[in-house]
């Protein structure tokens, strides 16, 4: 075998660990709760056993939050603390946020290498930005994008 060949071999095996990422979004609003979002190859959208984590059932009083999940498959399992998604050009994720008397503050650990993160449509520029959302929020929306969006300004 020769060294191109090799090469080759090795950068196919290597491929997915690249391009798969994972970034844990944390939500504190008097609790701190860590959700794992991501894109990886073997992953679908729905549940997937080995690669995503159900939430457990919710405390009786108090702050919490979840992934929402709609998968016919497995209907008893509510939500996800970590949801990880197939390869693709974009994704959204819901938090549901339960509770939430006080305001909520929001940070992403790490950002994927490729593409962009959105928090309620507002950009992530680094994984040092936190967003602030007020007392009783019923959602957040997280979108992953692989290409920015060229705003009518960016054309100027």
């Amino acid at each position: 075998m020769g060294i191109k060949q090799v090469i080759l071999i090795v950068l196919v095996a290597v491929m997915p660990v690249i391009v798969a990422w994972k970034s844990i979004v944390s939500v504190d609003a008097g609790r701190e709760h860590t959700l794992t979002l991501g894109m990886e190859d073997s992953a679908s959208v729905g549940f997937d056993i080995s690669i995503d984590k159900p939430s457990p059932p919710p405390p009786p009083i108090g702050f919490y939050c979840f992934f929402s999940l709609s998968d016919t498959n497995y209907d008893f399992i509510d939500g996800l603390w970590g949801d990880i998604r197939p390869l693709a050009d974009s994704a959204r994720w819901e938090v549901i946020l339960r509770r939430q008397e006080e305001l909520a503050t929001i940070s992403v650990d790490s950002l994927p290498s490729e593409g962009y993160i959105y928090i309620n449509d507002q950009k992530i520029n680094s994984s040092e930005m936190q967003l602030v959302v007020p007392p009783n929020t019923p959602t957040i929306n997280i979108e992953y994008k692989k290409h920015r969006e060229v705003l009518p300004l960016d054309s100027q």
